[in-house]
């Protein structure tokens, strides 16, 4: 296959979700690195530092052309007017979300009459909240330095064979908490499924080495609690799911380790990490969903907060105060960021069913279209028979779309 095979039909998606497909004459792109650059006096050398890669750009010659052009045109400057991102299906390198920074159309009416021509300039747009999940809020060494202070406490103890079966029994039920947690969210990939699978067994492999381990333990366990981030899921589950794990970790402690809160201390603040991220990896489709998933997250972290006090009771041990401060100030910006993003977002409408009804029926009550018949399914939790005939007497939600 040539090259020219290989090439791929042009087409913009407006954030209203218009669709424009382009003929198109050049395409570019331009990758560049942000860098800090000091020179000195006297010094025939720079200091150069590597600072990350800045937005990708994709200036984008491309024309509409036709009986109809001009009402295309105008329709196309519209929806690139719009505000928020689209989605470029580019010829050259796949489908990317882009902001239009710059538009340029122009028409000539003796040479090429019957055409608009576009100069575009495209860049790639990355939400916040995947900016802010890139940074990964607390980055790993950060996990790692709170899991060594917690390793501290243990320095000068020499663990009987017994405290290291005690551990390593603790370790495996950990896992095993994790497992049922991803079990319960909907809609993960075969492949995630497999990776999450894979770290929880090799983990269970070394139980008796990450027992007296700490440090490695909050590592590789935070590890594992990332890995459902991956996964697509609803808000309500993903939230909810992290906040579960959290609590369970503190009533298994309560019930198995009290001596040993180091542990304990080690993977909830692995696992009170990935709970933050979570709140900033979903979907929300309404303002209620995304403030009851806030609301969530502020119980997390509180429960976060006085299960590290039970463990530090128990194992006489604490943590310093700036650990905790940074994992509360975690999730106080996670949720900012959460807010923010709510204020754009539609609110919900509600209706009890008077009469039974097919999901499609109500979808057009809501003012819906059959487009998003199975959105509306997943978001009402319509299962069994409740998917074909809706029984009187329901409460069902939906939004504008």
């Amino acid at each position: 296959m040539a090259y020219f095979d290989r090439l791929k039909q042009m087409k913009y998606t407006a954030p209203s979700g218009q669709e424009f497909i382009l003929d198109f004459n050049e395409l570019s792109r331009t990758l560049s690195k942000k860098y800090a650059l000091n020179e000195y006096t006297q010094i025939n050398t720079a200091d150069l530092q590597d600072l990350g890669n800045a937005a990708n750009r994709y200036p984008v010659s491309c024309y509409i052309h036709g009986a109809d052009y001009d009402r295309q045109a105008d329709s196309f400057a519209a929806a690139l007017s719009e505000r928020g991102a689209g989605t470029l299906e580019h010829p050259r390198w796949g489908t990317i979300q882009v902001l239009p920074i710059s538009v340029n159309q122009n028409e000539t009416f003796v040479e090429g009459a019957g055409k608009a021509t576009f100069e575009i300039e495209f860049i790639k747009y990355v939400p916040p909240k995947e900016q802010f999940k890139q940074q990964k809020l607390i980055a790993d060494q950060q996990s790692a330095a709170a899991a060594a202070l917690v390793d501290s406490t243990i320095v000068d103890k020499t663990l009987s064979a017994g405290a290291v079966k005690v551990l390593a029994a603790r370790t495996r039920n950990l896992v095993s908490q994790t497992t049922t947690f991803t079990d319960s969210i909907v809609n993960f990939a075969d492949d995630i499924n497999s990776e999450i699978e894979a770290t929880a067994n090799k983990i269970l492999r070394g139980a008796n080495n990450l027992a007296s381990a700490p440090l490695e333990l909050a590592r590789v366990m935070l590890d594992l609690y990332r890995l459902p981030l991956q996964i697509s899921a609803s808000a309500e589950n993903m939230v909810n799911g992290y906040k579960k794990l959290v609590d369970d970790i503190k009533n298994g402690f309560t019930a198995v380790s009290e001596n040993y809160g180091f542990i304990d201390a080690a993977v909830s603040t692995s696992a009170a990490t990935a709970a933050a991220e979570s709140l900033l990896v979903v979907d929300y489709q309404t303002r209620e969903q995304a403030l009851n998933a806030v609301a969530t997250a502020a119980e997390l972290a509180y429960n976060y907060q006085q299960s590290i006090g039970e463990y530090s009771a128990a194992a006489g041990f604490a943590l310093p105060v700036d650990l905790m401060s940074q994992v509360q100030s975690t999730f106080t910006a996670a949720i900012e960021q959460v807010i923010d993003e709510s204020i754009d977002l539609p609110t919900e409408q509600i209706k009890i069913t008077d009469a039974e009804y097919t999901p499609i029926e109500l979808l057009y009550q809501f003012g819906g279209s059959v487009n998003d018949l199975e959105l509306f399914i997943d978001y009402n939790n319509l299962q069994g028979d409740s998917i074909l005939l809706v029984p009187q007497n329901t409460e069902v939600r939906w939004f504008e779309r």
